[in-house]
């Protein structure tokens, strides 16, 4: 029990010296002062915290320990004066067009199923003529997905023009299904 009181304190004391460094403004004293706040730290609580508790649960009390400490001294740091009241010019809400709106449900087609669609079908060709024994095919399709995905999404965001990347995921998406479909017969 002695050695928990201890390595609470000496935690405490590191937190505290490392918060007094925060606030202050010299920077001699203040790069001292930090140093000596995480020697403590480190150097003092972590085996005290070991030899109250153990190895294991010791590191694991230290490192959950020092999180919680450090905001306490967050919270006494808080301004806690009133927020004045300053007055917003108000502004007009203004409402897209459609011919915006229809190009952003457009390009949300693209990224949601269309780019999914397109990547998935591509992964599994490529995973179907590979010579690579069931398991590992299967593996690449898996990890190959989330990246096709995100690389066709991204084109379709970021081409100005937002039918070229739409047509070619769908010829994507209709070749990798033609290549399924004849290959598993």
């Amino acid at each position: 029990m002695a050695w928990m009181v201890t390595a609470i304190l000496t935690s405490l004391a590191g937190m505290g010296l490392v918060y007094t460094t925060w606030r202050m403004s010299g920077l001699r004293r203040g790069a001292m002062l930090t140093a000596l706040g995480f020697a403590c730290l480190l150097l003092v609580a972590l085996p005290l915290w070991t030899a109250a508790e153990g190895a294991e649960i010791g590191v694991s009390l230290w490192l959950l320990g020092v999180g919680p400490l450090a905001w306490i001294f967050v919270v006494l740091n808080a301004d806690r004066r009133p927020e004045r009241e300053q007055s917003m010019p108000s502004a007009a809400i203004t409402v897209p067009g459609l011919a915006v709106s229809g190009r952003q449900l457009l390009r949300s087609v693209g990224v949601l199923p269309l780019a999914g669609a397109a990547a998935a079908g591509v992964a599994l060709v490529l995973a179907s003529v590979l010579p690579w024994q069931w398991a590992n095919r299967l593996s690449l399709a898996i990890l190959a997905v989330p990246l096709l995905w995100g690389g066709a999404a991204y084109w379709v965001c970021a081409d100005r023009e937002p039918l070229r990347p739409l047509l070619v995921l769908a010829l994507l998406v209709a070749a990798s299904a033609a290549w399924l479909w004849v290959s598993a017969r």
